[in-house]
């Protein structure tokens, strides 16, 4: 990794300045000491006194939590998409690979030897990234666990470090087809984007076969909301368009989430929800989902790297 102490003492101030911004936050709003009982629904009296110290806790969150969790986010990635595109297409820009792969003896050996730190540097740095969005996460709503809140899904958690893996391989990959710093550069950002936007969109499809239908006064704390729904007196689910065009005016006497509350039409608003109890398989799948994307791209990167020319 010689030729590379620039680029990775750089990125890994990028990074750490990352983490550290984030983690800083997490640590000012915790040192407010106020106590878990006190952002629950039923307080004790001795939340009084702590008056103060919540109006500051949430509103430090207010100013910080949204710029530290994508700042804690972000700059391990960019850190990560710069070190694939350093450690081949830089190489190949400078023409240094015409020595290297002549002296080495395999290109395989050559990538490998190159890729293995530089994997382990990514992913402990989109790991940390990741669990302090989850902890800025569970300070943001303490009355509700982190690990089953569907809050900041994809953006927090085991599913960085696949965000990580998708954003090195993609550089690694790019750069070595194009050889070029720059260009590279830009396409393999519009690349990962659409990776990302892949993967996420195939995880939406997944989720909705996790979905179960609720009633609307039912207990909605860290459960995904897809989308409202009318169900009939005779146990049928329809869509609010074919609720009025069967029932019209009546589908207006609905309320949402009053359970005390029947309508003589006998129509109730029910809820498809991904539960809360699913959020940690639903986070490991987008982390495998990922990390599959990134993983095929490093595999296509052994590819090129075997065919091209110096």
């Amino acid at each position: 990794m010689r030729p590379y102490r620039f680029e990775l003492g750089a990125l890994v101030l990028i990074a750490a300045i990352g983490v550290a911004f984030a983690g800083g936050t997490a640590l000012r709003v915790m040192a407010f000491g106020v106590p878990n009982a006190c952002f629950g629904l039923e307080k004790p009296e001795s939340c009084i006194d702590y008056a103060r110290a919540i109006d500051q806790y949430f509103g430090t969150l207010a100013t910080w939590q949204v710029a530290a969790t994508l700042t804690g986010l972000a700059f391990p990635s960019i850190a990560a998409l710069l070190l694939g595109l350093a450690l081949i297409g830089k190489e190949v820009d400078q023409r240094t690979t015409v020595f290297a792969w002549s002296m080495s003896p395999s290109r395989t050996r050559w990538l490998t030897s190159r890729l293995i730190p530089a994997l382990l540097l990514t992913l402990v740095a989109s790991l940390i990234g990741g669990g302090l969005a989850d902890v800025l996460q569970s300070l943001k709503e303490p009355s509700i666990d982190a690990a089953r809140n569907f809050e900041g899904f994809g953006t927090r958690g085991v599913p960085i470090v696949g965000v990580g893996l998708v954003v090195f391989g993609t550089g690694l990959l790019v750069g070595a087809a194009i050889g070029r710093i720059l260009p590279a550069l830009l396409v393999s950002g519009a690349v990962a984007s659409g990776a990302l936007l892949g993967v996420a969109s195939l995880n939406d499809v997944l989720l909705r076969g996790d979905a179960t239908f609720v009633s609307s006064s039912s207990n909605l704390n860290g459960a995904r909301i897809l989308d409202y729904y009318v169900r009939t007196p005779e146990g049928e689910t329809i869509t609010f368009d074919e609720a009025y065009q069967r029932y019209g005016a009546a589908v207006d006497e609905l309320s949402f989430g009053d359970a005390g509350a029947t309508p003589s039409s006998g129509l109730s608003v029910v809820v498809r929800i991904v539960p809360a109890e699913a959020y940690p398989w639903a986070a490991n799948r987008l982390a495998l989902l990922e990390g599959a994307a990134g993983v095929l791209a490093i595999g296509l990167t052994y590819v090129v790297v075997a065919r091209r020319r110096p």
